[in-house]
């Protein structure tokens, strides 16, 4: 890990213009923020390169979704927490195993080719406004097999 924090007391702000956190598989998170002591306003944008999806998705989704993680985030808040979150996220070498709509797909289609789905292409665009999260722009293909497009909401409770 590496990185650079400066503080200006006379205006109580702390910048961090650069921070590398690394993975021992060679992807790494770049970290750049700005917080302002007088309102406790702050802003950050982290940056994502080769960073395993495992370490990045939640309980059984490890298991399940293979490949490395780039993309980016900007995030904003103050003192009632997060106010802004946006970003784009791309999934590179996926794949997709043992997920049950993979197992619906390969018996529909008559073949076991499904249940373990290569991904030439997985990303989407996502924001968090109003107690929701909005996914547009998603794009899930397995080159030659299947291809799917869209968006999603999930609202609070996880409606």
């Amino acid at each position: 890990m590496s990185g650079t924090a400066q503080f200006n007391h006379a205006s109580r702000r702390v910048n961090v213009p650069s921070c590398r956190l690394t993975t021992a598989a060679g992807g790494y998170l770049d970290i750049k923020g700005d917080w302002d002591g007088s309102s406790s306003s702050w802003t950050a944008n982290m940056v994502v390169n080769g960073v395993p999806a495992s370490s990045v998705l939640e309980g059984h989704w490890k298991k399940h979704v293979q490949g490395s993680v780039s993309g980016g985030i900007d995030l904003r808040g103050g003192r009632d927490g997060v106010t802004h979150v946006a970003g784009l996220a791309r999934l590179q070498g996926g794949m997709l195993t043992g997920l049950p709509v993979l197992d619906r797909l390969a018996l529909f289609c008559g073949s076991s080719r499904f249940r373990n789905l290569p991904l030439h292409e997985a990303s989407a665009q996502f924001s968090y406004q109003e107690s929701a999260w909005h996914i547009s722009n998603i794009l899930v293909e397995s080159e030659n097999l299947v291809r799917v497009e869209g968006w999603l909401e999930i609202g609070k409770g996880g409606r």
